[in-house]
């Protein structure tokens, strides 16, 4: 949503939006590291797992996890690097078939 922005400080999520008057914090908030779509949660996987790959291309450095476990509609999750800023680009989820279930470009996220 336009104009949303989302805070976690490791203990508090906010969600704000000023032009809908939006401003929703929720405190001691656990479950933003098993949410797929948070950079914590790939991060959290990449260093927990044996199935981690790393590899480059050109300025970009991907780094990719396989997951094996309960879910099997998310089978791979792959953040794509600027080598030279470390700033990610993008955040691709694939099911077992890799078929792509969620892409995130971060240059379309303010902050």
């Amino acid at each position: 949503m336009n104009g949303t922005t989302i805070k976690y400080d490791g203990n508090n999520l906010g969600i704000y939006n000023a032009k809908l008057n939006v401003k929703n914090i929720y405190e001691n908030y656990k479950y933003i590291a098993n949410n797929h779509l948070s950079l914590i949660s790939f991060i959290n996987d990449y260093k927990n797992t044996n199935e981690a790959k790393y590899s480059e291309n050109g300025n970009k450095a991907i780094m990719t996890v396989v997951k094996k476990d309960e879910n099997r509609y998310i089978s791979t999750e792959i953040l794509t690097i600027d080598k030279e800023t470390m700033q990610p680009i993008s955040l691709e989820i694939q099911d077992n078939t890799q078929k792509l279930l969620a892409y995130i470009l971060y240059s379309e996220i303010k902050t």
